[in-house]
């Protein structure tokens, strides 16, 4: 992506590229329209982009009515964190896991504003304002939650794998450690609850396989 490419010109190319149909782009406006309207436009020095997906068959335009757009400052470079699938279809990159990470409660957000300052965090009606600098770094944490996701999902993968491997062949295979560092600690902490207090709390998470793998382990 050149440096000198300006946003509405990076969107246009990525939805042209997707062939998208009935794009166009006002360069000296920095606005980009599809056939059901602004999907990028620029007022009083802020963007406004709107999340609209191209799919279906026929092919046709649809607005999402969650996270139905996001607004920011016009020198906040926002490339970085949208993702662009193959078919042209853009969300916020690790979308899911920053969700999680600033609304914990599962809110409906229906706008994001993204506002100059360093710790600004609320919710009005279905809007979320956020400083930029909140922005930045919870996409940097939801990053960092996919990552630890995708290894902890390979590791319970090839352990389940290769123990279910045991059924088919008669090899002597020796044993490996499938597991990620920070595991072990990932499930205590979930275990260390509050509302954990007695042994009938545990035994609606705890098998007789679990129970055995605990007095083995201490």
């Amino acid at each position: 992506m050149p440096t000198s490419q300006t946003l509405a010109q990076f969107i246009h190319t990525k939805l042209f590229e997707a062939t998208w149909t009935g794009i166009t782009i006002d360069e000296a406006r920095n606005l980009v329209t599809c056939p059901k309207g602004n999907i990028l436009k620029l007022q009083q020095n802020n963007y406004t982009l709107k999340f609209i997906s191209f799919a279906g068959e026929p092919r046709e335009y649809h607005e999402r009515e969650k996270l139905s757009e996001i607004i920011f400052p016009s020198d906040f470079d926002i490339r970085p964190t949208l993702y662009f699938r193959r078919n042209g279809n853009f969300i916020l990159s690790r979308e899911t896991q920053f969700k999680k990470i600033l609304n914990p409660l599962g809110k409906d957000i229906t706008k994001i504003k993204i506002i100059e300052g360093t710790n600004v965090r609320k919710f009005f009606g279905g809007n979320l304002l956020l400083s930029r600098d909140v922005y930045t770094q919870a996409m940097v944490d939801a990053q960092k939650v996919y990552d630890k996701k995708e290894s902890y999902a390979a590791s319970a993968e090839n352990y389940l794998a290769k123990e279910a491997s045991h059924k088919y062949s008669n090899e002597e295979k020796g044993k490996t450690t499938y597991i990620e560092k920070g595991e072990f600690s990932f499930l205590v902490n979930r275990f260390n609850l509050p509302t954990k207090k007695k042994k009938a709390d545990y035994q609606k998470y705890l098998d007789a396989a679990d129970i055995t793998s605990i007095e083995t382990l201490f």
